[in-house]
């Protein structure tokens, strides 16, 4: 198995058979559970996943950050994502716009986290550096009502 993937095997239970279906009368005893033997990774072929998705799955977890402003709007929205994979773990690099005011080095801090968690959850993927790079600081004017 490659590393980093994870493989979950549920074997269904044994179904009874002779005198353990018989009903009344018969030793009241959990049934055995049978598990097969965890298969070959070779067996199974391989799992690639394109830049592409590690990209999108990044740009998902900064959005939910609620100090990063949405896309949209004068392009200064959302997250800018590079990806490098030099083989020992990921690198990242975003561009994001946060909102103002805020606190950037907290702020910073718990997007470097979702962007790991976020990549490890959706694709077993270790990152081994997140840098982010604030392009802009906007402040949110409240939506007018007319």
């Amino acid at each position: 198995m490659t590393p980093g993937a994870h493989r979950l095997d549920r074997a269904s239970p044994r179904r009874p058979t002779g005198s353990e279906g018989a009903g009344p009368g018969v030793e009241d005893r959990p049934s055995r559970v049978e598990r097969t033997p965890p298969d070959d990774a070779g067996e199974r072929g391989t799992l690639t996943i394109k830049d592409q998705v590690l990209r999108k799955v990044a740009r998902q977890a900064v959005g939910e950050s609620p100090t990063v402003l949405p896309s949209g709007g004068g392009g200064h929205g959302g997250a800018k994502v590079r990806i490098t994979d030099p083989g020992d773990g990921l690198h990242l690099r975003l561009d994001v716009a946060l909102r103002y005011p805020c606190r950037v080095r907290s702020a910073v801090a718990e997007i470097r986290e979702r962007v790991r968690a976020g990549l490890l959850r959706a694709t077993g993927r270790e990152t081994r550096t997140v840098d982010v790079r604030i392009v802009a600081l906007r402040g949110v004017s409240p939506a007018r009502v007319e």
